[in-house]
């Protein structure tokens, strides 16, 4: 009787082992099916004419030439959608001195829109009698050969800066305070009748502004520039325009204007 139960338990495996062999043959052909298919298909959108790059649309330039944006770009004609690296043409387009941000999309089947936001140019950093367009951050743009007024102020006389570079972002507190200065001054009203041609800032509490309209300086504490701002506005109006001073006004005194 045991040894009958034992052959029935050999007998009765040998079916499970077939049907494994089976299952198993089955999902060797499953996986060689897909993994054809797979081929199949990666090939023909990797070749196919169909996902090649046909149009590069760039958005969001105005004072950069697109020409100029897709040089850098280098994406061609019979590069492939998927294969593009878009973090790749990202990264050579925010290399751009007037790109501040950039992002890369793909539209299937065939385009890549390359969307920019520029840099605003807000003043003119005048170094060794060169000239340099610097953003708000502090980021210079470019040289310029001579200046415009609509480049913005000049800002002089920083000490312990020698040479720029063009895309450089320049992190001197001088020019940052100089540039916080600008920036507050502009939202106040008397920032339309005052024509703003230099700031002098040989030191970040050393910042002076001159004006075309007045024949004396206006010099500036390293505190709120907007509350400063605000309060010329208001003496300004409060004196029609006429501010006794000959040599400075010196708003570093909190609400007491110092006039000399």
């Amino acid at each position: 009787m045991l040894s009958a139960g034992r052959r029935t338990r050999r007998g009765s495996g040998a079916p499970r082992r077939r049907r494994a062999i089976l299952y198993f043959l089955e999902l060797l052909i499953c996986f060689g099916l897909l993994g054809s298919f797979g081929y199949a298909f990666s090939s023909y959108v990797y070749e196919s004419d169909r996902f090649m790059v046909q149009h590069v649309r760039v958005e969001g330039a105005n004072a950069l030439r697109e020409e100029s944006i897709l040089e850098v770009a280098d994406i061609r004609s019979d590069d492939n959608l998927l294969l593009t690296e878009c973090e790749a043409v990202r990264r050579r387009v925010e290399a751009m001195s007037y790109v501040k941000s950039c992002t890369v999309q793909r539209l299937y089947p065939d385009t890549i829109v390359i969307r920019i936001q520029e840099r605003i140019p807000s003043a003119v950093l005048m170094l060794n009698n060169h000239l340099y367009e610097i953003d708000a951050e502090g980021v210079v743009l470019r040289a310029l050969d001579d200046y415009a007024e609509n480049n913005g102020p000049l800002i002089t006389n920083l000490a312990g800066l020698t040479a720029v570079e063009i895309g450089q972002r320049l992190d001197t507190p001088a020019l940052l305070e100089a540039l916080q200065l600008w920036a507050a001054f502009q939202t106040v009203p008397l920032s339309q009748r005052l024509k703003v041609s230099e700031l002098s800032a040989p030191a970040a509490n050393d910042i002076a502004m001159f004006c075309e309209e007045v024949p004396f300086a206006i010099k500036w504490g390293r505190t709120d520039y907007l509350r400063q701002a605000q309060l010329l506005d208001i003496w300004w109006n409060q004196m029609g325009g006429k501010l006794p001073c000959k040599e400075y006004l010196d708003l570093r005194f909190g609400d007491d204007l110092v006039c000399k």
